[in-house]
């Protein structure tokens, strides 16, 4: 909030500045209040905004601090964001000539609101009906999008019409487009009027589920979820809160693996004593995703423990138990703490499978934590005729999977 409550910077136009100014000794005459930079930007604050304020007097050599505000000025977070639009609106190049304050931004309008999400929908439509007729790929150049937007954003309003229309002619040309019948790289993602809708309600009601308290139904609704997705796919009761584990929403599969690399960290940590972090080492193979290297490094391992091991077309690109067991043993025996392993069900560049009882035996005879990321095909075990990939799936620590790729809604 409090760089909305800023002083005019010092670029602004003279003209606008000097506006401003007049504005302001005139509402300090009126409220009977010393000329100082503090109170006449109070003046301007609570003429801008409509406030009908009483304020504590502040002494001459009182400076007003954006950084720091006095006491007095209470603000909440929605008349700040009315105040920088309308202030804006002033000190904007273009509305200079017309200081008029007129033109009200209004976020939320019952009819606007009606008029704009019936037109929205109708784009959706429509970008569904004709989708297959874009090409697949982009057919711009890289920084195209740069050369044909304004350097900076405008502070007056636009109509939402015209916002459609320049995400016709601006932003669909730049689009690859996943969901086009026509589109067979990387992996599927798909979509659903469902999801649509339930995306909506998920907007309309904009809560904040950091626990229990704030929202009682987001937290609980997602403990039942992921005990109905977990029951879809048959996994033992310790992977549910109505059994001793439970699931959680991740906005990626990315995001859930660092979290079990920081359950395993903390875990080791525990024993070995955080001075000893630099020991800890982890494993994964050449076929696993990109993102764990990354992950690695933001839970604190160092490069040099990150084992990712080699695979061969013979076994079909999977993860080897000899190999592991392996480069475990040797790992231990200079003295290194292997604290995870991350195992696939279905890698991204060849759908290969690992053997997670033969890995979970390695694993857990050095005490390892055992991941398994099931991101891509994971959600095809719901089927009986690929529910045998998770026969062993009790013998690891946690698993992802990501219900945007085949369960038609859209990633988080």
């Amino acid at each position: 909030m409090l760089p909305l409550l800023c002083p005019p910077p010092c670029s602004v136009k003279t003209l606008a500045t000097q506006k401003l100014k007049k504005l302001g000794r005139q509402l300090l005459k009126e409220w009977k209040l010393s000329l100082t930079q503090g109170n006449l930007y109070k003046c301007l604050d609570a003429h801008l905004l409509g406030l009908k304020v009483i304020w504590v007097p502040t002494t001459s050599s009182s400076i007003y601090n954006p950084l720091q505000p006095p006491f007095e000025l209470y603000l909440t977070i929605a008349i700040a964001t009315r105040f920088c639009f309308k202030l804006m609106s002033i000190l904007d190049s273009n509305s200079i000539g017309s200081p008029s304050l007129d033109g009200e931004f209004k976020p939320l309008n019952s009819e606007e609101f009606r008029k704009q999400a019936h037109q929205m929908v109708d784009f959706i439509v429509d970008y569904y009906h004709n989708i297959e007729n874009y090409p697949v790929l982009s057919q711009v150049e890289p920084g195209y999008l740069r050369s044909l937007l304004s350097e900076m954003s405008s502070y007056l309003l636009e109509s939402f019409d015209d916002i459609v229309r320049d995400v016709e002619k601006d932003i669909i040309p730049g689009m690859t487009h996943w969901l086009s019948p026509n589109f067979f790289a990387f992996f599927p993602t798909t979509m659903s009027s469902v999801a649509f809708v339930g995306e909506m309600l998920c907007t309309t009601f904009n809560s904040i589920g950091f626990n229990w308290l704030v929202c009682p139904a987001a937290m609980e609704l997602e403990m039942v979820v992921m005990d109905w997705l977990a029951n879809m796919l048959k996994l033992p009761k310790s992977f549910m809160f109505s059994g001793t584990g439970g699931g959680v929403m991740q906005a990626t599969s990315s995001e859930a693996i660092l979290c079990t690399l920081i359950a395993a960290r903390d875990r080791a940590l525990k024993i070995i004593g955080v001075q000893n972090i630099a020991k800890l080492v982890v494993y994964a193979y050449d076929q696993a995703h990109s993102t764990y290297k990354k992950a690695c490094k933001l839970a604190g391992v160092l490069q040099c423990n990150i084992r990712l091991l080699p695979t061969t077309q013979a076994s079909n690109f999977s993860l080897s138990p000899t190999l592991l067991c392996t480069i475990i043993k040797a790992d231990v025996g200079v003295g290194l703490v292997p604290i995870h392993l991350c195992a696939t069900l279905g890698t991204t560049s060849t759908t290969a499978v690992d053997p997670i009882g033969p890995l979970a035996n390695v694993a857990n005879d050095y005490g390892v934590w055992v991941h398994m990321n099931v991101a891509y095909i994971g959600s095809a075990c719901i089927c009986l005729e690929f529910r045998h990939h998770l026969d062993e799936i009790k013998r690891v620590n946690s698993l992802s999977l990501n219900p945007h790729k085949w369960y038609l809604k859209q990633e988080l």
